[in-house]
């Protein structure tokens, strides 16, 4: 299938059709995106529309104004396009969904907008047309690889390895991936071990999982390139491969909060305390 023009509705936007937008646009970068009041009488062979026409015809009208039960647009790109199932999809996309088709009053405490969306968001509502080689089509690509990348978070969270220790269980993942993501997928997640994103498979980052007191990363007995002053993470000059589940489980795991360190750590600092006069004055 080929897809040169992406219809999607003039007017405020909102995150459902931008991402979507962005989600077509990296499957086909070579499209355009067309913000219009109404669709043409008949979509071209090339066109698909999105967000718009209030009705839902897989892979060519993709819109959910018309039944609360149909997921928002960006769901159904994923779905049609990229052969995702809704309950693959992590909570921050679901999120997207439910704000879109409910509102944001009532989802209020899954997501709200923030700066950075209301204005790229902005930009995209004064825009009528976004042709290859636009900034803004750039951009729109990318957050694309982006959205894909999220969406595929809970079936990488599911290739993890887990090891059960007395406190719960740590997971090996051979890839980066959001802590987030494995929340979602098991309970009782209190530390994960993967490859540095920064360090080209060089090192290999340690985490507390959420607020867990029972793992501590910063007693692994190996060399560490950083240690968070937070102490929920730590990098370790090592690869994947070569950090030892068993060496993380009977150093890092521990029976004792008091053993390790505070559960908020990181989370809740202290105000700094700020001298009276400072010790080197500088003019």
């Amino acid at each position: 299938m080929e897809v040169r023009r992406i219809f999607t509705h003039s007017g405020k936007a909102h995150a459902d059709e931008f991402l979507a937008c962005s989600v077509l646009l990296k499957k086909y970068p070579n499209s355009t995106v067309l913000r219009v009041d109404e669709l043409p009488a008949e979509l071209g062979e090339y066109d698909v529309a999105v967000d718009i026409g209030r009705i839902y015809t897989p892979m060519k009208v993709l819109d959910h104004h018309h039944d609360l039960n149909i997921p928002c647009s960006l769901v159904l790109v994923l779905k049609d396009f990229y052969g995702y199932d809704y309950g693959e999809l992590p909570l921050s996309i679901r999120a997207v969904d439910m704000r879109d088709r409910y509102g944001p009053q009532k989802t209020m405490e899954l997501t709200a907008p923030s700066l950075v969306e209301t204005a790229v968001l902005r930009i995209f509502s004064d825009t009528a047309q976004i042709s290859p080689g636009d900034p803004l089509h750039l951009l729109l690509i990318h957050v694309g690889e982006s959205v894909l990348e999220e969406a595929d978070g809970l079936r990488e969270a599911r290739k993890v390895k887990l090891f059960m220790t007395p406190k719960g269980y740590v997971a090996f993942a051979s890839k980066p991936i959001a802590t987030r993501h494995l929340n979602e997928v098991y309970e009782n997640i209190i530390g994960a071990v993967m490859p540095d994103s920064r360090s080209d498979g060089k090192r290999t980052v340690v985490y507390r999982v959420g607020r867990s007191p029972f793992f501590d990363p910063t007693r692994i007995p190996l060399r560490k390139s950083y240690e968070h002053p937070g102490g929920f993470l730590v990098v370790v000059d090592a690869p994947f491969d070569q950090v030892a589940p068993d060496i993380v489980t009977s150093y890092c795991v521990v029976n004792s909060p008091a053993n390790s360190v505070p559960w908020n750590a990181g989370h809740r600092p202290a105000p700094p305390t700020v001298p009276e006069e400072p010790s080197n004055p500088r003019e």
